[in-house]
């Protein structure tokens, strides 16, 4: 799947189940444009296999 459209859904399924204010939805989506697209599209999986919690443990610690 295209990045764009891995990020899209990515922040789509992140605001619909935590609601960040402003400064965290820039935070995130700083740190989603620094995966290549094969990582987004693996990313992308990974929410059905391990959870939004996982995934956004992952973003905080590997892109600082």
């Amino acid at each position: 799947m295209e990045k764009y459209i891995c990020y899209k859904e990515i922040m789509n399924r992140i605001e619909a189940t935590f609601t960040p204010t402003k400064q965290e939805r820039e935070r995130i989506a700083r740190r989603l444009n620094l995966l290549s697209e094969e990582e987004m599209n693996n990313l992308y999986k990974n929410f059905t296999l391990m959870g939004i919690d996982t995934i956004l443990e992952y973003l905080c610690e590997h892109y600082r």
